[in-house]
């Protein structure tokens, strides 16, 4: 039995790597190199590369602090790879992860989990189908490219996997520690998740043993990272006032049930559907505790820890899906960083402990498989192009002239990429986790577009201006951004290039 999980892991990370590779479209974005988010760490992944947190980067124009964030995995990248693997396979890191986190998962079944050969191979098959493997939107591209968000889901989807199959024990309260270290110094929404999660499922299971692990994890933390974990608390709840002012007012509407309902409600609250299955689980575990009359097995505090794990979920869930609350982050990624793991491992057992006809729970299982690959194929559609060939085509038209540039982009972050490859010394970026109001006031006229007059531009020293003609007319709205008066150095069909005297 052993060797088929390893077969299969094997062939987990084959079939990832195929599916990559054979979707002309999917593999079109990434051969252009890390795109949008993306960009932006590997942009940081080098900065961590030779430096650390408490430090600024010299590349960064917007403010004097130090860089402040989360970095475990921009660490661990930065010091396996190089910048060239990195842009040319910007790929490879995550699915490194992937078949590493599919190791581990199929590890938990073959150590864990009994179960007929029906319920295995549909255990298999939904963790194999769900949107977060195989929809690869604008949206769970993320979990592929160069970024920390994969990362993340797969640490905090195995806490939570073993409190609910496990509970707390010596063994359990220690990996989980682990885990909850490793994700509050991955990033931002892994610090919101760990955090909002563990204190809710503490509260609502009464379990002062999970509780507990949350502040240990912060002890532990601030004694591994003295000058990045506390340091970089304060900005980041700084730059969620500042999202919580500034970044979800809703655009009016002519409709006034419509204008109503965005007040309200957070756009993300409608990209919750591939997460349905959530919801199957949080109901079906529900019925099996309401209906259970054994209350001393180890199935029913399995069902119980699920149920309470997915219901502060669903709780969370509804908080930030109001658009008020919508700082906290995209209220569906709650469940796609929790319950990656756990909703392929028990949503099949719950169905095979229904007391239906065999035939209807394969049936079931069949039209969860189903709509999930449907679902996966539906969202792909939404995905941005990688317009990173057109900028690459263009600064090199000019490298030697570009090499000391310093740039002003529309919008702001379009030439980080294109210092990070070396086109420029300095660009309007942020010295990372310090996005406070002062320094919006100072640069901004309004996110993402920069202030546009002389003196700004003068004091300093801006010698390039890099446009995404995009954005153009809206930074012209938004700035009274204008191109009167420079200098074209180079276009093409998305971008254009200024000098500025």
């Amino acid at each position: 039995m052993i060797w088929f999980f390893i077969s299969l892991t094997i062939l987990f990370g084959l079939f990832r790597y195929l599916f990559l590779r054979l979707n002309t479209k999917i593999w079109n974005y990434f051969s252009d190199g890390p795109y949008g988010d993306a960009s932006t760490y590997f942009f940081l992944i080098q900065f961590f590369r030779t430096s650390s947190c408490g430090f600024s980067d010299p590349r960064c124009l917007i403010s004097k602090d130090s860089v402040l964030v989360p970095s475990l995995y921009m660490k661990i990248i930065g010091k396996l790879l190089g910048d060239r693997i990195l842009f040319n396979n910007s790929w490879m890191p995550n699915l490194f992860i992937h078949i590493i986190s599919v190791a581990c998962f199929l590890s938990f079944l073959y150590l864990n989990i009994s179960v007929n050969t029906e319920v295995l191979v549909s255990i298999i098959l939904l963790f194999l189908v769900q949107p977060d493997n195989i929809g690869l939107d604008k949206h769970r591209i993320q979990y592929s490219v160069l970024q920390p968000r994969y990362f993340g889901l797969v640490v905090n989807s195995f806490l939570w996997l073993t409190y609910i199959h496990y509970g707390i024990t010596v063994e359990s309260f220690a990996l989980i520690c682990f885990l909850l270290i490793v994700s509050i110094n991955t990033s931002i929404f892994c610090r919101q998740s760990s955090l909002f999660s563990i204190l809710l499922v503490s509260l609502v299971s009464f379990d002062g043993y999970l509780f507990l692990t949350l502040p240990l994890a912060i002890l532990i933390s601030i004694v591994l990272f003295p000058k990045e974990f506390l340091p970089s608390v304060i900005p980041q709840l700084k730059y969620s006032f500042q999202y919580f002012l500034n970044y979800y007012k809703p655009r009016p509407s002519n409709n006034v049930f419509v204008h109503l309902i965005k007040n309200v409600i957070a756009r993300p609250v409608f990209e919750s559907y591939p997460y349905f299955t959530s919801f199957l689980v949080l109901f079906i575990s529900g019925f099996f505790i309401w209906s259970a009359t054994d209350f001393t097995s180890n199935e029913y505090f399995i069902f119980k820890r699920l149920f309470t794990v997915y219901f502060a979920l669903a709780v969370i869930f509804m908080m930030t899906g109001i658009r008020k609350f919508a700082f906290l982050g995209e209220c569906w990624r709650y469940f796609s960083f929790a319950t990656y793991f756990s909703s392929s491992v028990y949503l099949p057992i719950l169905i095979f402990n229904l007391s239906v006809s065999y035939k209807t729970k394969i049936v079931f299982v069949l039209l969860l498989i189903i709509t999930s690959i449907v679902l996966a194929v539906l969202i792909s559609k939404d995905l941005f192009e990688n317009k990173n060939k057109y900028l690459i085509s263009l600064l090199k038209v000019v490298p030697q002239d570009l090499k000391n540039a310093v740039w002003y982009s529309v919008p702001y972050r379009a030439s980080t990429l294109a210092v990070a490859l070396g086109y420029g010394e300095k660009t309007f970026e942020y010295q990372y986790g310090n996005h406070s109001k002062e320094i919006h006031e100072m640069y901004f006229s309004e996110y993402p577009f920069l202030k546009w007059d002389k003196q700004f531009l003068e004091e300093n020293k801006v010698s390039h201006i890099l446009v995404e003609k995009e954005y153009l007319h809206r930074a012209y709205e938004k700035s009274g951004f204008s191109i009167v008066g420079l200098d074209l150095v180079s276009e093409n069909q998305h971008f254009s290039v200024y000098r500025y005297h």
